[in-house]
């Protein structure tokens, strides 16, 4: 049995990018999405996470944090309006359970899976900061100021305590590249899932 994937026609779509941006960050289809024609680029989620940020951008304090606990009971996920996460990032399953903390970076197109940590790691200042097209599986932890480089995969559970460099794939406890050199293609979840039977 498939999944019904609702498109929107591209007569809409075209009218959508060429009107002014929305307010508060709220745009529904933001440019580099690298998801399929048609299949709406950023979750529901992202957008209140962005609706925060806007209102903490603009000192309204309150009423971001307001967002963020609507955040935390709608989805079981804790995301800070001062955490920074590119519009284009995917979180598996809603981001159940996921905590990220307030010094986190999420680059372009990265998909985070459920129960994932985004921590610090105290005492040392920073969080984790994830490059482009990273995925990141269900269970990891990736604690304190460390990069993830870009096209890297953190297998599910490891936990990542050291950077790890670009195209890598990394697993275990503590994480240790596996495989470099790989093809992010060959891991990523691919965006048309819900069409396939």
């Amino acid at each position: 049995m498939s999944v019904p994937v609702y498109r929107r026609n591209r007569a809409s779509s075209a009218a959508d990018s060429a009107a002014e941006p929305a307010p508060f960050g709220l745009a529904t289809r933001p440019e580099n999405a690298g998801y399929s024609e048609g299949k709406e680029a950023m979750q529901f989620l992202v957008r209140l996470h962005r609706f925060s940020r806007a209102l903490l951008d603009r000192g309204w304090r309150r009423l971001s944090r307001l967002v963020e606990l609507t955040i935390r009971l709608v989805f079981a996920a804790r995301i800070p309006a001062d955490a920074d996460i590119d519009p284009t990032v995917h979180f598996s399953h809603n981001a159940l359970a996921v905590v990220v903390t307030k010094r986190a970076r999420i680059g372009p197109r990265c998909q985070i899976g459920m129960h994932v940590l985004l921590g610090s790691r105290w005492p040392l200042e920073g969080g984790p900061r994830l490059e482009a097209d990273v995925v990141v599986h269900a269970g990891a932890k990736i604690i304190g100021p460390i990069t993830v480089g870009q096209g890297s995969v953190i297998g599910a559970n490891a936990v990542v305590l050291e950077d790890i460099p670009p195209r890598s794939l990394a697993v275990g406890v503590p994480a240790v590249v596996k495989k470099a050199g790989i093809r992010i293609e060959d891991y990523r979840i691919p965006a048309d899932i819900g069409e396939r039977d």
